[in-house]
């Protein structure tokens, strides 16, 4: 029986993800070619006609996936999102999952914006500039947005003194074995259908301690460490940890947590 354990715990740690990428394939294949078929010159002549097929592959798919994903992670990200007030922002809304969480009280104003809609004119037309918001969020979406750690510290600029940047996130396993399998999944189909989202980041690391900062451990369930203003002057408190039961072979492990600009 111990042996069992040992070899059916790692294999149904991959059956989420692998149920994920077969599902997408028969709810959204379909679709996708019917919507060809009808509308052939959309696609066919597309400048970039096969990142438009995929791009559309994973809209379609997030539109399935999205209400099921909220299902499981609905009661974190409520909890979290109880810190969200002033004026917030977020990145990468999608089809608004996380919209019933906020609270019509505390949030006086709500800027909703798109990774590749992150620009300075896009912006200022919203009202937000440098130092302007009480709080950025990012929920599942700093996996897919090119150049993360610079991406990041614009979020963080954004900030006014005593923000709050919250994120809910999937990282880089800390088992060596389960990041050869995150990596064998990106190359092998993970990232061209589920819009460029890498499994190998380590998005909590950069947000909590910046690019050359020291590797988050994440091992127990929680972990708050108040003031990390003696590191480098980022944040004045920083809470992190995992979302559901702990399984160190998940080739999808999440985290939320939340920092405050010092």
């Amino acid at each position: 029986m111990p042996l069992l354990g040992l070899v059916s715990e790692p294999f149904f740690a991959h059956i989420q993800l692998l149920y994920m990428l077969l599902v997408s394939l028969v709810v959204t294949l379909p679709r996708l070619v019917l919507s060809i078929v009808l509308h052939p010159s959309e696609f066919l002549n597309h400048p970039h006609a096969i990142d438009n097929f995929f791009h559309q592959y994973f809209v379609i798919a997030w539109a399935y996936f999205a209400p099921l994903i909220d299902q499981w992670s609905g009661p974190f990200r409520e909890r979290l999102l109880k810190r969200a007030k002033g004026v917030v922002l977020e990145i990468g809304p999608g089809y608004g999952q996380s919209l019933k969480y906020y609270s019509r009280v505390d949030v006086k104003r709500l800027v909703l914006v798109e990774p590749a809609a992150i620009e300075e004119p896009v912006l200022a037309a919203a009202g937000v500039t440098e130092g302007s918001v009480d709080a950025v969020v990012c929920m599942l979406v700093l996996c897919g947005v090119p150049g993360p750690q610079a991406a990041i510290e614009m979020y963080r600029r954004l900030l006014k003194k005593g923000g709050s940047m919250i994120f809910v996130e999937h990282v880089k396993s800390a088992d060596p074995g389960t990041v050869t399998w995150q990596k064998w999944y990106n190359k092998y189909g993970w990232k061209k259908l589920m819009g460029d989202c890498d499994l190998t980041r380590e998005t909590g690391q950069w947000i909590i301690h910046g690019a050359r900062g020291p590797a988050l451990k994440i091992d127990s369930a929680a972990d708050t460490n108040g003031d990390l203003r003696s590191v480098d002057g980022r944040w004045t408190e920083y809470s992190y940890e995992k979302m559901g039961p702990p399984n160190v072979w998940s080739p999808c492990p999440n985290m939320m947590g939340y920092a405050v600009k010092a």
